[in-house]
């Protein structure tokens, strides 16, 4: 029986794989040899790597954290003024000088009846972080859960974002006082000292980082609400000058003693959530408060949205400079080989007397670039790793 036998291709001999492998080896070899060389090259790179990697991440990231907070925050009314220093004090609570909102506009929504307002009130500080002012329609808002004792309910409680209680390493029972505004303004209010009644669960968020209160108590640290009671009750300050001292401390037996001064309608917050009943209500609040004086409803949608295509252009500032920096380390990449396959003429001559092929001494010189170039990644990739657990999940960078 007579047929034809298939061909088959051989694929490449045992000696050619030894060779590579004996061409990567020689390589690692010298770059352990000349380690020090090797470790500033090694850094070049990964630095040049690095750059464009971080960039491009920390906007994907930070421009996913406010897109997806701005969604879950249909409308913000403050005042007239700057569109992103109200948008982000609603929900960053980042401290910007803003004409304050009145208590009375809250009511106005409610007998709307066309939307939720959620007040908030984030001018203060305790021990630097920012004391949020606001009602439990907010923890439902941001789907806030305890992870340890209740919200606040009362004057004088405080709730701890995660890493606020992390942070400062309190807990519930523990006491927290607000900070002093301007340390030499005799005329201030006392600092509050404010009972921690809870702390909430981790959310990666700006909320994390938080001090939650009932407005009424931080209108309490702006000396708009005060009790008195003679001097020596407990939570009872030292009198500056006569007459009946201002409390510091809300506590079971002097919270009665509290009482507000002035009209509350008009007592101040920094702005209102506003959750409307449906699009058309949204779009008829919208109409209304824009056409009063001194009023805005802003969409923080909208406002993201312009603030990330500036950040956008930005970024391809930063693109365009990576790319130039790129081509300069390039260039000078190619010279450093230029002259390193100069400089190691003698080093091809040694594997030409030893039986080694010229295309032998190319391959150990490329495999050392290649593995200088895969290690840069490496340890880029490694540097943006730390990055992203060292910066916390939804805070804005300061």
């Amino acid at each position: 029986m007579s047929g034809t036998v298939p061909s088959v291709q051989a694929g490449p001999p045992p000696r050619a794989g030894r060779a590579r492998l004996g061409a990567v080896y020689l390589a690692w070899r010298h770059l352990a040899w000349h380690r020090l060389r090797a470790t500033l090259l090694l850094l070049a790179l990964a630095l040049t790597a690095f750059m464009p990697m971080a960039v491009h991440w920390l906007v994907a990231r930070h421009g996913q954290d406010l897109t997806r907070r701005a969604a879950q925050t249909p409308l913000v009314l403050g005042t007239a003024g700057n569109r992103f220093d109200q948008v982000f004090n609603a929900l960053y609570f980042r401290a910007a000088e803003l004409e304050p909102v009145p208590w009375g506009e809250v009511q106005t929504l409610l007998d709307s009846g066309m939307a939720v307002p959620v007040p908030i009130h984030a001018r203060y500080t305790a021990q630097g972080h920012p004391v949020v002012g606001t009602t439990p329609e907010y923890y439902a808002l941001r789907h806030l859960q305890t992870a340890a004792g209740t919200p606040p309910l009362r004057l004088g409680e405080a709730t701890l974002g995660a890493r606020t209680a992390q942070a400062l390493g309190l807990g519930v029972g523990d006491h927290l006082p607000s900070d002093q505004r301007d340390l030499y303004d005799l005329t201030a209010s006392y600092p509050l000292r404010m009972a921690v009644v809870g702390v909430f669960a981790p959310t990666d968020t700006a909320d994390d980082d938080a001090v939650f209160v009932d407005v009424k108590t931080t209108w309490t640290i702006a000396g708009l609400a005060h009790g008195h009671a003679e001097v020596g009750q407990a939570g009872v300050a030292a009198p500056a000058d006569p007459g009946l001292p201002e409390l510091q401390e809300v506590t079971a037996d002097n919270r009665d003693q509290f009482h507000m001064h002035g009209d509350p309608a008009t007592f101040p917050l920094t702005s209102i959530i506003v959750l409307p009943r449906d699009d058309k209500a949204a779009t008829l609040l919208k109409a209304r408060t824009n056409a009063r004086p001194g009023l805005r409803m802003l969409s923080p949608e909208a406002v993201t949205e312009e603030l990330l295509g500036i950040v956008v252009r930005i970024r391809r500032f930063f693109d365009a400079h990576q790319a130039l920096t790129g081509l300069a380390t390039a260039l000078f990449l190619g010279l450093i080989i230029a002259l390193s396959a100069r400089m190691r003429r003698e080093e091809r001559v040694t594997l030409a007397a030893l039986g080694a092929s010229r295309a032998f001494a190319v391959r150990v010189m490329a495999a050392e670039w290649v593995l200088l170039m895969v290690a840069a990644v490496a340890l880029a990739g490694l540097a943006l790793g730390i990055v992203t657990l060292a910066l916390p999940g939804g805070a804005l960078p300061t």
